[in-house]
């Protein structure tokens, strides 16, 4: 399925933040414990899914639709992520400052760092590293490639 760009999101971004998380919340409460309550060698309800679907790249956009400088901000598989355009190149990182939850996709774009806008902290668009405080642990970053005018985004596994 191709992912949803940020013109599809409706409502405004902290709904959408807000259903994103709440419908994660739920999904994990209910996949987190079988009827004993018991540990379970068998995997949790949807979980071969979604594991399957993590690994394939997915679709957000033509290589035109994002200038160069530029970032765009993308649902993928109910995740919010930030895919940049920097001399020629593309990034992809998830959209969120560690040190407060702030999007990122909202902060200024300075070569291959992006600043959060409620504090400051700046990240390595190539890599999620955090660079400077308040931010201490990096973003993740996901794997980006080109196909014909497609830019495609596989999502790194959740640590």
């Amino acid at each position: 399925s191709l992912a949803s760009s940020s013109r599809s999101l409706t409502g405004s971004r902290s709904k959408v933040c807000a259903s994103l998380w709440g419908k994660r919340f739920r999904e994990k409460c209910a996949n987190t414990s079988n009827e004993a309550n018991e540990p379970s060698d068998s995997p949790r309800f949807g979980e071969q899914d979604w594991q399957a679907t993590m690994a394939e790249f997915q679709a957000v956009c033509k290589t035109s639709e994002i200038s160069d400088p530029g970032k765009e901000i993308f649902e993928v598989e109910d995740q919010l992520v930030v895919v940049f355009h920097v001399e020629g190149k593309f990034y992809c990182i998830d959209d969120v400052c560690t040190h407060d939850g702030g999007p990122l996709s909202d902060g200024s774009l300075d070569g291959c760092q992006i600043a959060c806008p409620r504090h400051g902290a700046r990240f390595d668009i190539t890599n999620g590293a955090a660079l400077t405080m308040p931010a201490t642990e990096g973003t993740r970053a996901h794997e980006v490639k080109i196909e014909g005018e497609q830019v495609l985004v596989k999502l790194a596994p959740e640590d």
